[in-house]
């Protein structure tokens, strides 16, 4: 009965969604069944099961084509193994995922790829990576030889146009031609592309390109027939072009529409970042264009049409929140459209030492682009500030980022027109490039301005009347704290409740033990809470009562003192701890009778005299 139970629940219930892991490691040596990390492939398998994860050890792998049948919506994810993200510990070895996989291949296959993807519903991920240096990234590619068409990554290659390819993810991959290199000259006179997809027939949707480093190639990324695309927070570095391959870091065309391109880095740029094309007649629709920074480079435009011959290529495209730092020619030119219902909008862009940093689509349809609340810093020749109703000019501004040198474009300079001039915009343009929530009057540029930097908060005790062991025991010196960058709480109850704390911060360079009848055994222990005065809002008086009678403990010193303060910081507003500058130094006269003079108290220690000053600060030696 039990087994028919079983066999029933089976039926009714079957075992889906079950997934598993498997493992590649060149140099493996087991079974090679993929089952452990003993146990590997020591490439990529002929074959892999939808929903399953395939792990890559550090190493060096070869081509691939990905042409495993979809399943519904069930991905295949390829990734990097980490430290951290590795599955199985069978076998694992931590060097083998301290570095790269690098997909380094020739013979390529055909159409000149390293990776091909002929079905979609792939996940391919390095996990880790940033920046313009392709040995910082878990995945990295090139091909052996660059003689001939060369595609990183084709999805699908030019022979496969027909196929529909959907839902590809690419992350953290480094893929690299070495076109920033003067060497490489002999070879552009051949086509060498990043990412190349040309889907002639149907329309791909869903992809996201993130954190990826796209180097070299004449075009970087090559689309055709996507939608719904995210390409977001990569680094395009370097791009070049020829009469025979133009170049473009992005060149979309037949009808890509839907497309977010935020938070990316666009670097010596070589005639477009986006030049798009009108690919079997159709437009490329509705793209979202911000918080990208486009650094250096030699444009025909930056966000534009790349057939000006062409009429409606370009059609309501938004550039918003943009930085372009050394930049030349038209920022956003969608040349001929035919109905201005399809006109450009760009607001809220911070152009910074920018050559004819131009918005006005000259020369083709007017009024094309609508544009307003942008900056322009220390520009030149033709700028279309005129034609906007809240433009930020200023024609002799200094850099208002933290370091171009270091790539860190937030606003460190207080100065800077574009800070709360933006204009306030849809909710899908509320974040800055670091996550940052913009305001209803945004900061112009890629990153709000989240204010200068505050100088560390900072204070100084001046001791006055107490700095023999003789006048601390009459009572009647102070110590006076001053504190600057910040203010003390607010007076009354609030700063009462603190005053016990602002005695707790005060220490003696003599413990208890070595001095048992010193400052932290007797003075600190028994300061009254009515000696701590908040004078003003910044500063504080401590009065020291007479501690030679009662109800205090008799203060008597073996050996001198120095006596100093840490403010706490639940004494200010900042609410940061302050050491503060400046001592106490009391000076036990035990060991030698004082003399009491008019101009203050002489005495002996350790067979030297010494002058207390009346001033009740100065101590100086005597003859």
């Amino acid at each position: 009965m039990e087994k028919v139970f079983i066999v029933l629940l089976i039926l009714l219930f079957p075992l889906t969604g079950f997934t598993a892991n498997h493992y590649i490691r060149q140099g493996a040596t087991g079974s090679a069944d993929g089952s452990d990390w003993t146990n590997a492939w020591t490439d990529l398998p002929s074959s892999f099961v939808r929903g399953d994860t395939y792990y890559i050890a550090d190493g060096t792998y070869g081509n691939h084509a990905f042409t495993t049948a979809e399943s519904g919506t069930d991905y295949i994810t390829v990734k990097k193994a980490t430290s951290s993200d590795h599955g199985t510990e069978t076998g694992w070895s931590s060097s083998y995922g301290d570095g790269q996989s690098f997909f380094y291949a020739d013979p390529i296959l055909e159409n000149g790829a390293v990776l091909e993807f002929r079905t979609g519903y792939w996940i391919l991920n390095g996990q880790w990576g940033s920046g313009s240096d392709e040995n910082n990234y878990g995945f990295k590619m090139a091909p052996v030889t660059y003689t001939g068409r060369r595609h990183m990554i084709s999805c699908p290659p030019s022979n496969a146009a027909t196929l529909q390819i959907d839902h590809i993810q690419i992350s953290y991959v480094a893929m690299v031609f070495p076109g920033c290199d003067l060497s490489y000259v002999p070879y552009y006179d051949y086509n060498h592309i990043g990412i190349y997809s040309n889907m002639n027939t149907y329309t791909g949707g869903s992809f996201l390109l993130s954190n990826n480093l796209f180097k070299g190639g004449n075009t970087n990324l090559a689309m055709r027939g996507w939608t719904d695309g995210i390409i977001e927070n990569n680094y395009f570095y370097w791009n070049w072009s020829t009469p025979t391959y133009h170049g473009q870091q992005i060149s979309p065309g037949r009808s890509c529409d839907n497309i977010i391109l935020r938070g990316n880095m666009f670097r010596n740029s070589k005639t477009f970042v986006v030049g798009a094309h009108h690919t079997n007649y159709t437009s490329n629709d509705d793209w979202q264009i911000y918080n990208n920074i486009i650094l250096d480079g030699t444009f025909t435009s930056i966000f534009g049409s790349g057939d000006s011959g062409t009429i409606d290529v370009v059609w309501r495209w938004q550039v918003h929140h943009n930085t372009f730092i050394n930049t030349n020619n038209h920022a956003v030119k969608p040349c001929n459209i035919s109905s201005l219902d399809n006109k450009s909008f760009a607001y809220n862009n911070s152009f910074y030492n920018c050559s004819n940093p131009r918005l006005d689509n000259s020369g083709f349809t007017a009024n094309a682009v609508t544009h307003n609340n942008n900056y322009y810093g220390h520009c030149v020749n033709t700028i279309n500030s005129a034609d906007e109703t809240s433009p930020q000019r200023d024609d002799a501004a200094i850099s208002p980022f933290t370091s171009i040198t270091n790539e860190d474009f937030t606003i460190a300079d207080p100065l800077y027109l574009g800070i709360n001039t933006g204009k306030d915009l849809a909710a899908t343009y509320d974040t800055d490039r670091a996550g940052m929530v913009r305001d209803s009057t945004p900061t112009i540029g890629a990153y709000e301005f989240l204010g200068a930097a505050e100088p560390d908060p900072t204070g100084t005790l001046t001791p006055y009347g107490f700095a023999s062991e003789t006048l601390v025991q009459t009572g009647g010196g102070t110590i006076v704290i001053n504190i600057t960058g910040t203010t003390l709480v607010e007076a009354g109850a609030t700063f009462d409740a603190i005053r016990q704390d602002i005695i707790d911060g005060l220490s003696s360079n003599k413990t208890a033990e070595q001095e048992p009848s010193g400052g932290e055994a007797v003075v600190f222990p028994n300061l009254p809470v009515t000696s701590v005065v908040r004078t003003d809002d910044d500063t504080i008086t401590i009065t020291f009562p007479d501690f030679d009678g009662d109800p205090y403990p008799e203060f008597d010193l073996f050996a001198s003192e120095i006596w100093g303060m840490i403010l706490p910081g639940s004494a200010v507003l900042s609410g940061q701890p302050i050491t503060l500058a400046g001592q106490a130094l009391i000076i036990s006269v035990d060991t030698g009778p004082a003399q009491t003079t008019g101009s203050g108290i002489r005495f002996h220690k350790d067979g030297k005299a010494y002058r207390f000053h009346a001033d009740g600060v100065r101590i100086t030696s005597e003859p």
